[in-house]
């Protein structure tokens, strides 16, 4: 049985994008938890080393989210229930607050999780690069497949992607590009 008040516990993250500010997609930092506990003191450490400015909580419970807000941690709880997509019009809204960060603090870091696995995460960064990337935002999903191989999605997923139109329909003005847009090489680790 792991012994949680006495092992850090660490968690993994990949970075996505790497300017105009650093966008990592992970696991919940804070899952191997017991429910209804708090994080030790090892795991908060292990957590605020990372410095992250913003944190983007897309599980479907508030625990997590309720954690952060209670240690004083930026966060917002966007809930996509697993194996699912958002829906456009809060992804929207959500977007455009990354974009206000990322022209307001080019040097935040923002951490956007779901549980273990990366699907859902994903999802909302590929919409985040097709929103406000420079190249050919027909060839997102190929860009996230040639960042994340072998990354499992779902075809539902993958549709939401491929068909996800950065502004609504009757918007007639699109956002400014952010400047040097920039993704992850495949080799780059941070």
């Amino acid at each position: 049985m792991l012994d949680i008040t006495t092992k850090p516990q660490y968690f993994k993250e990949d970075l996505f994008v790497r300017s105009p500010c650093k966008i990592y997609l992970g696991e919940n930092p804070f899952r191997k938890l017991i429910p209804h506990t708090e994080p030790t003191k090892k795991q908060m450490l292990d957590y605020l080393k990372r410095k992250y400015t913003y944190v983007v909580c897309l599980l479907e419970t508030p625990t997590i989210y309720q954690m952060y807000n209670q240690h004083g941690i930026k966060a917002e709880h966007f809930p996509i229930p697993r194996l699912e997509v958002p829906d456009e019009d809060p992804l929207r809204e959500l977007i455009d607050r990354i974009y206000q960060m990322a022209l307001l603090n080019p040097q935040a870091k923002i951490l956007i999780h779901s549980e273990e696995g990366k699907e859902r995460a994903v999802t909302v960064a590929a919409c985040v690069y097709k929103t406000f990337a420079k190249c050919n935002r027909e060839n997102v999903i190929s860009e996230i497949n040639r960042i994340f191989p072998g990354l499992r999605r779902v075809k539902r997923q993958q549709e939401f992607i491929k068909n996800y139109q950065p502004i609504k329909a009757d918007e007639n003005t699109a956002k400014e590009d952010i400047e040097d847009f920039d993704l992850k090489r495949g080799y780059e680790r941070d």
